[in-house]
């Protein structure tokens, strides 16, 4: 996604967050499609951030909106950059450790499935690489 492009005519990146929320001994994903490749991948609740509104706002609203679980958003856990220039993508994407607050799972916007995930069903799952790195880092695949 290139929104726009600085003053020489060269396309800026644009930032986008991702919500690692652990519950019920699992962790919150849901599974989105790659318009790039049309692949659907489960990976942490992951959106462009909006004009305006804060990077907390950003983890917040993404998580409702594709999840339906509302959450409080916590500290950076990694910044990555996600760069594919035959898409035309440059994205910043900053990962927030997020705590449950309420809700009742439910898939929403661009989302295919959401789960609570872990265990033998975390490990069976086709998570995006990203989200399997630091799901490893974190010891739980």
């Amino acid at each position: 996604m290139i929104e726009k492009a600085d003053e020489t005519g060269s396309p800026v990146p644009h930032t986008s967050v991702s919500a690692i929320v652990r519950h019920f001994g699992g962790v919150l994903l849901v599974k989105l499609e790659d318009p790039a490749t049309g692949a659907a991948r489960w990976q942490f609740p992951t959106a462009a951030q909006q004009f305006g509104e804060s990077l907390q706002q950003a983890v917040t609203r993404i998580v409702s909106q594709q999840t339906g679980v509302q959450v409080a958003a916590g500290d950076v856990v990694q910044v990555y950059d996600v760069l594919d220039e035959g898409a035309g993508v440059h994205e910043v994407r900053l990962e927030f450790e997020a705590a449950y607050q309420e809700g009742d799972l439910s898939p929403g916007q661009g989302a295919l499935d959401v789960a609570w995930a872990s265990g033998l069903a975390l490990r069976s799952m086709d998570v995006e690489q990203n989200t399997a790195e630091l799901l490893a880092d974190m010891g739980m695949i």
